[in-house]
């Protein structure tokens, strides 16, 4: 499963930004896969969902997605992370789905929701800076 979180990467749990940060990685990986299968807008869902359709969302969201892997490094050195920090190759991306979104209150808060329901179920495991977050 390839988790985009759209909220502001310093709202993630240490767990949830790292994964977010590999993921983005594959996620544009994949966009080489799914051009040269199907180099058209017509299968892109209309709103953002987490379900089936999830990384299809972003086939025409290459600037936001290229943006957003910034914004997801930038954090994990705020928080003292030392990952190889590779360039996101966005070269998959063409003309046309270069673009930049901007997600909704509606759109963030159904990932606000998934990330709560995932820190329920294991409060102890989750990080925030290296810090447990339930005590």
């Amino acid at each position: 499963m390839t988790r985009i979180n759209l909220v502001p990467p310093t709202e993630l749990y240490d767990q949830h930004l790292l994964a977010e940060y590999r993921e983005t990685r594959l996620l544009a990986k994949n966009m080489h896969r799914y051009f040269k299968a199907n180099n058209t807008k017509k299968n892109i869902p209309k709103q953002f969902t987490l379900n089936t359709g999830h990384c299809l969302f972003f086939k025409d969201k290459g600037l936001y997605i290229h943006n957003r892997y910034d914004q997801l490094k930038s954090e994990l050195r705020n928080r003292g992370y030392h990952p190889q920090f590779e360039e996101l190759d966005v070269s998959a991306w063409p003309v046309g789905f270069y673009n930049d979104w901007t997600p909704t209150e509606r759109d963030m808060n159904i990932i606000r929701d998934r990330i709560s329901e995932k820190f329920k179920m294991k409060p102890m495991w989750y990080r925030y800076y290296g810090k447990p977050v339930a005590t």
